[in-house]
């Protein structure tokens, strides 16, 4: 990295024959004075007012930026889980996530992607909720959006209590509460439904 010329001016200054241990410690006391302002000006502008800079918030463990996990423990299921940024909570077994996106692939190839804008995955169980303009996609290409949703690992089940708005092969529907079971490929649609056919 380039030092700008005024640095270079100092150093030359300050390694000059004859003048090098004057101005190496009147440089040094400089360096020093030059940090402790930093780090009063971090804390609020005195040593005893305001606090510290904090970089992760106190109940956060981990905090991570350009997310990509798979999990590959069970033979039958595999999930990719992918997100802008990331943040882990160790005590409450939770890991919140900014720009989800989950996808799920069965044994037999079968795939469903899940996306959302935030989500938080409960690391002892597997279990994930996703909120904020949902989106999930088969790769027949059947497209579900709703608010929120939840995915059950122990069940395989993807599931929703909101409005649903499904868009399949000539198929629109219109219902309230939702189930999709990973493993079977089914899907069940569980109250006021609503279904335009075109031709």
């Amino acid at each position: 990295m380039k030092r700008p010329d005024f640095m270079l001016s100092i150093m030359r200054f300050l390694v000059k024959p004859g003048r090098t241990r004057i101005y190496a410690a009147a440089g040094l006391i400089l360096l020093i004075a030059g940090a402790a302002g930093i780090l009063m000006y971090i804390s609020g502008g005195d040593g005893n007012k305001g606090e510290t800079l904090k970089i992760i918030p106190e109940n956060v463990d981990l905090q991570v930026k350009n997310i990509h996990f798979t999990e590959v423990g069970d033979p039958d299921l595999k999930w990719e889980l992918q997100a802008d940024s990331g943040r882990y909570v160790k005590k409450d077994n939770l890991a919140y996530f900014d720009n989800i996106r989950i996808k799920l692939i069965t044994s037999g190839g079968k795939s469903y992607t899940m996306t959302g804008e935030s989500g938080i995955l409960h690391t002892d169980s597997n279990d994930a909720e996703i909120t904020g303009n949902v989106v999930v996609v088969s790769d027949r290409g059947d497209r579900f959006t709703t608010d929120k949703l939840l995915y059950s690992a122990a069940d395989r089940i993807v599931h929703t209590d909101g409005k649903v708005f499904m868009e399949g092969n000539k198929t629109a529907i219109n219902a309230r509460g939702m189930k999709l079971y990973v493993k079977e490929e089914r899907v069940s649609l569980l109250s006021g439904v609503q279904a335009v056919l075109s031709k």
